[in-house]
């Protein structure tokens, strides 16, 4: 199976595959949408590790697929609209975009995976999602 993946850090990553987190911040669009797999950087962002008091979660791997049904530019208003789905504390900053995000299924296992910048792409076992 083919597909496009995004990095993103713990524990951010496992947040969207266990749809806690719904919206995610990038700072640039796409005009892809459809299916997105979630590959766990190896970077941590120990600050959220502790705020969502999880430990020993995946890095370096794919970990789910979530449906990326839409892309726009957060205002203010969006940004404190959006905040429980974002779960980002910090203040409104010009210039990002709301990575809307559905239907988060994990896959059986984590898959070990070397992750890129932006989106890129990957070819795994079909038989990988529960």
């Amino acid at each position: 199976m083919k597909g496009v993946a995004l990095s993103v850090r713990q524990p951010w990553a496992s947040l969207i595959i266990l749809g806690l987190k719904s919206v995610e911040i990038r700072s640039w669009p796409t005009s892809h949408r459809g299916p997105l797999f979630i590959h766990a950087a190896k970077t941590l962002d120990e600050r959220a590790l502790g705020r969502f008091r999880l430990s020993d979660v995946p890095t370096g791997a794919l970990i789910g697929v979530v449906d990326l049904i839409g892309v726009e530019p957060f205002t203010p208003a969006t940004w404190r609209k959006l905040a429980p789905e974002h779960l980002d504390t910090g203040p409104f900053t010009l210039g990002l975009y709301a990575w809307t995000l559905a239907d988060p299924r994990p896959l059986q296992q984590p898959v070990p995976w070397r992750g890129d910048r932006s989106l890129f792409e990957i070819e795994v076992d079909g038989n990988l999602l529960l």
